[in-house]
C-alpha cells in the first residue's frame, strides 16, 4: 500500500477526499510504500493536518451526488485523543489559563 493510498482511506474514514494539494501540504512522498518505519510519520502527519480540515464544508452536493463528513465536535474529539495520545501539540483547544496566571483587574 503506498502513502497516497492510506492517506485516502484515513481521509474517508471522516467523510472527506484526498486531494493532490492535500498531499503537498502534507509534506509527504504519496508514492513511497507505507512501511513500519515510516507509518508513525505518515499518521502524526495526518493529526496534524486535521485542523485544516475543519475549514471545509460539512455537506456538499453536486449534480445529484452529496458527500456529508462526520460533525466538527467528532474530529475535534478525535484530534485531541490523538495530540495526546502522540505527544503532539494541540492547536484546537486553547491553553487553560492557570488561576495564579490570569491577570488581575482593579477597579477604582
Amino acid at each position: 500500500m503506498t502513502i497516497k493510498d492510506y492517506l485516502k482511506e484515513k481521509f474517508a474514514s471522516i467523510g472527506l477526499s484526498l486531494k493532490q494539494s492535500d498531499l503537498w501540504d502534507l509534506d509527504v512522498n504519496a508514492d513511497e510504500e507505507l512501511t513500519k518505519d515510516n507509518k508513525t510519520e505518515v499518521y502524526k502527519a495526518f493529526v496534524e493536518f486535521i485542523p485544516s480540515l475543519l475549514l471545509r464544508p460539512k455537506e456538499m452536493s453536486e449534480g445529484g451526488a452529496s458527500i456529508t463528513r462526520v460533525a466538527k465536535s467528532d474530529i475535534v474529539a478525535f484530534y485531541s485523543n490523538e495530540c495526546e495520545r502522540l505527544d503532539l501539540k494541540n492547536t484546537l483547544v486553547p491553553k487553560k489559563v492557570e488561576k495564579e496566571k490570569k491577570p488581575k483587574v482593579k477597579f477604582y
